[in-house]
């Protein structure tokens, strides 16, 4: 049964994920890495290389987390608490030049790169370096029906993208602290300032799966239903001047436009001139 796909990236370029062939040699990557579980439950990349440390993902699991530290939790129907399941390790190469590439893109040692020292994100060598995770894996499987909230959905914006936010006088208000959260109702809203995102978005109670997509789009699993349905699509906003904007008393990652910030310019992810929608993870909920 492999369920999903799970999209990671170091936030350090210069650190690697670790990779075991067929034949048991190491390769290393650095980007985006995709992930998915083979039939033995083991995270494997597209060409079926075993991520190191091995890590296995159980059947029947409820809900999966991947942390910055590379820590993995999952958690069964029949567990009380999270089962850690084992730390993702990342590689570097302290040699000059770097190890080789091949035409996959895949790297590997050599003399000159030397062995590469391995260690957890955010640790030791790692220090400076974090994993961010997410995308299409449903983090956020909700067996029962009922709705998840205090769930942190950590989007990243780019090109000076702001998202817009309805204060509680009606008025709107700016954000690029793009990490939402679903209130008690099932709106999209940004998990600070707990104020609801502008156009609003609605997840149902009964959803089974959460995504969102590069260009913003929102779709959810209800059910049983295997086909997703499309509950809106998240719209962003730039300034001529965002230097111009005074901060909110609200929060000091919110903003409102002023004269000297000129009038929001909106407009759909990925398209004229708007960067795209980076979601890094998404299900990491407290309650």
């Amino acid at each position: 049964d492999i369920y999903g796909k799970i999209q990671l990236q170091v936030s350090d370029y210069s650190h690697y994920f670790i990779l075991r062939t067929e034949t048991g040699e190491h390769v290393y990557f650095r980007g985006n890495m995709q992930l998915s579980r083979d039939v033995q439950g083991r995270l494997v990349d597209q060409y079926a290389q075993v991520l190191e440390p091995e890590i296995t993902i159980p059947q029947g699991y409820m809900a999966l987390k991947i942390y910055d530290n590379g820590v993995i939790t999952a958690k069964t129907a029949m567990d009380a608490q999270e089962t850690q399941l084992g730390q993702i390790q990342l590689a570097a190469f302290v040699g000059s030049p770097n190890p080789v590439a091949d035409k996959t893109g895949y790297y590997m040692e050599s003399a000159e790169s030397g062995t590469p020292i391995w260690m957890s994100p955010n640790g030791g060598f790692f220090a400076k370096s974090l994993l961010y995770c997410g995308s299409t894996i449903p983090w956020n499987q909700n067996s029962n029906g009922a709705t998840v909230t205090n769930t942190k959905i950590h989007l990243i914006l780019q090109n000076n993208n702001f998202i817009a936010l309805i204060n509680n006088d009606g008025t709107r208000s700016y954000t690029d602290d793009a990490v939402l959260s679903i209130d008690q109702t099932g709106r999209l809203i940004h998990y600070a300032s707990k104020l609801p995102i502008d156009p609003g978005v609605t997840i149902p109670s009964d959803y089974t799966q959460l995504n969102i997509d590069t260009l913003g789009v929102v779709t959810v699993l209800q059910g049983s239903n295997i086909q997703p349905t499309t509950l809106g699509q998240i719209q962003l906003y730039r300034f001529v001047n965002p230097s111009g904007m005074d901060v909110s008393a609200i929060n000091n990652a919110i903003y409102r436009e002023t004269e000297f910030s000129g009038s929001p310019i909106q407009g759909a992810a990925g398209s004229n001139g708007f960067g795209i929608i980076e979601l890094y993870s998404i299900g990491h909920r407290t309650n």
